[in-house]
């Protein structure tokens, strides 16, 4: 399959550069200044549309970068061709055989750019690392690298996509150089190749469903960075003066709000090298929180090896070890990028440089950074046994797979539901028992619970004072006994007057952040109203908050939840 991706890539160049060949120098001349400009374009509006989507249209998160890149391009290649045919009608005259292998030469050169920039967009579409079994630059175990560090596997016979990467990033430093901004193409992309075969996607994958590898637009957080200058600095793979970020990775990172995993290739410290080009370096070590307290320091060392959080977890906080080597000994790195958000570095540009003891204890330890402040009145009256359950069942409902209504059943597990909006009727006489819904989707290593949060219900009520004190853009939450909070990932409206609908609404990758974004109820309707929380098993909850405003106690410890 490598061997037909490669025949794949070298006949699409020679397809196109036979067909303007047949054109003339002329034509083949001007559709390549069209694919320039139009290269050109697209690049320089890449990023600005690919978070647009990112922030308007979350479930376009897999395919983001790479329709960002691609419709436009396509797009401007129309517009500019459309152009030139209405400009330049009729064609130039010249001999026969310089039509023939000019317009050949510059075919080639406009096949390389639409191949390349062809493979850079599909490059950036989730998927596993490999295209058609091609895997340029990965995670590898060789010789004379760190294990599980990114390495060339192979390489194309015509690297089409290193020639469109190498060309528009000397654009983008040149004649095409932005002209109200520094940034540019190749000092935000400088592996632009690299990314697109294939460290871009190059992510966690288990039995082929892959995890996220395009975050959310502010997802992720670097709460702390420091300059560890001490060359007695050591841990695991990392000798010597070395960089630590401390960051956490929000439920817009993880995949379908029920993990979050973090491979090598995903995170990069980016700034500028001897050469003056900008370059790049990956973590080697990362420290984080353990399941029940503590702390563990692990290596990405292997193919294997990846930073996680707990199933049903939404945030994860790491703390990740750069070697700083001599890829910044002209200047500070410029940015840290992961999973695509790119955060920068100028607050921490003249800070003074740490000591290898500060450094162990930001990776041992962690920092105050980000630490949860919220605390809640102890005092505030205990929840009823019955205001908090573990149930991952969607009763009083009844669901067909052949009636989803809008909800959209799990990858894994046909028969669990996983995200979506849908109404449901009550009953369910009739229905097939092997297609019917059997609950909501629920990773192993986590429970789904269900709160009560129906009118008139003591002491849970979020309808009253609490309310108006915590204000409709609160959070309802549930708190842990490590200051850790939990928010909805969705809810179930039993209506009990009007149409009896059963409504459920399930967002496991945004959640409901807000109180306002729960259905409204009549004090006089008699519905009743659950939220759904999705939390790792263990966790001892000790309240339920709104915002800052404690709505009541518990001490509910998370169970293993069964189908």
């Amino acid at each position: 399959m490598e061997t037909l991706f490669n025949i794949l890539v070298i006949a699409f160049v020679a397809l196109i550069a036979y067909w303007w060949s047949n054109q003339g120098l002329f034509g083949s001349i001007l559709h390549f200044l069209c694919v320039l400009c139009a290269g050109v374009l697209a690049f320089a509006t890449w990023e600005p549309i690919s978070r647009l989507l990112l922030g308007s249209l979350p479930g376009l998160a897999p395919y983001a970068w790479g329709i960002g890149l691609l419709l436009p391009f396509g797009f401007y290649l129309f517009l500019l061709r459309l152009g030139a045919d209405k400009l330049a009608p009729d064609n130039l005259n010249f001999p026969h055989l310089i039509n023939l292998l000019g317009g050949g030469a510059v075919g080639v050169l406009s096949g390389l750019l639409t191949v390349g920039i062809t493979l850079i967009g599909v490059g950036h579409i989730h998927s596993t690392a490999r295209l058609m079994d091609f895997a340029g630059v990965v995670r590898t175990q060789g010789r004379g690298i760190a294990n599980g560090q990114p390495s060339v596997e192979s390489s194309l016979w015509v690297p089409a996509h290193r020639f469109a990467a190498g060309t528009f990033a000397l654009l983008s430093s040149g004649a095409m150089s932005p002209t109200l901004s520094k940034p540019t193409l190749a000092s935000l992309h400088p592996r632009l190749a690299d990314d697109a075969l294939g460290l871009f996607r190059d992510g966690y994958s288990k039995n082929g469903r892959l995890a996220k590898i395009a975050a959310l637009p502010g997802s992720i957080v670097l709460e702390s960075f420091e300059f560890v200058n001490d060359p007695s600095f050591k841990l695991g793979m990392v000798r010597g003066p070395a960089y630590v970020a401390e960051v956490r990775l929000g439920r817009g990172a993880s995949t379908e709000g029920q993990m979050i995993v973090l491979s090598a290739s995903q995170a990069r410290l980016v700034g500028v090298n001897p050469t003056t080009t900008h370059g790049v370096v990956y973590p080697m070590v990362w420290g984080q929180p353990g399941a029940n307290g503590g702390r563990f320091v692990c290596a990405f060392d292997d193919k294997t090896a990846f930073a996680t959080g707990a199933p049903g977890e939404e945030s994860l906080l790491l703390s990740l070890v750069f070697p700083a080597g001599a890829d910044f000994t002209n200047g500070p790195p410029e940015f840290l990028e992961i999973m695509g958000q790119r955060l920068p570095l100028s607050a921490y540009a003249k800070a003074p440089a740490a000591d290898a003891a500060a450094g162990m204890k930001l990776v041992l330890r962690g920092s105050d950074g980000g630490a949860s402040t919220l605390a809640f009145d102890t005092k505030a009256p205990a929840m009823q046994p019955s205001e908090l359950t573990a149930n991952r069942t969607v009763q009083p409902a009844t669901i067909s797979l052949n009636e989803l209504n809008g909800l959209e059943v799990d990858p894994d597990s046909k028969q669990f539901v996983a995200s979506g909006r849908g109404d449901f009727e009550p009953g369910g006489i009739g229905r097939a028992k092997a297609l019917m819904i059997k609950g909501i989707a629920c990773p192993l290593g986590s429970s789904v619970l269900r709160l009560d949060i129906s009118r008139a219900r003591k002491p849970v009520d979020v309808w009253g004072e609490k309310r108006v004190s915590a204000g409709e853009d609160a959070a309802l939450m549930l708190l842990d006994d490590q200051g850790l909070t939990y928010t909805a990932m969705g809810f179930i409206h039993v209506q009990k007057s009007g149409s009896n609908m059963i409504s459920f609404g399930l967002y496991p990758e945004d959640g409901l952040p807000q109180i306002k974004l729960f259905p409204q109820l009549s004090e006089a309707s008699g519905d009743r109203l659950y939220a759904l929380f999705r939390i790792p098993v263990g966790k001892r909850l000790v309240a339920a908050m709104l915002g800052s405003e404690t709505l009541a106690t518990t001490d509910f410890t998370v169970p293993t939840q069964m189908e």
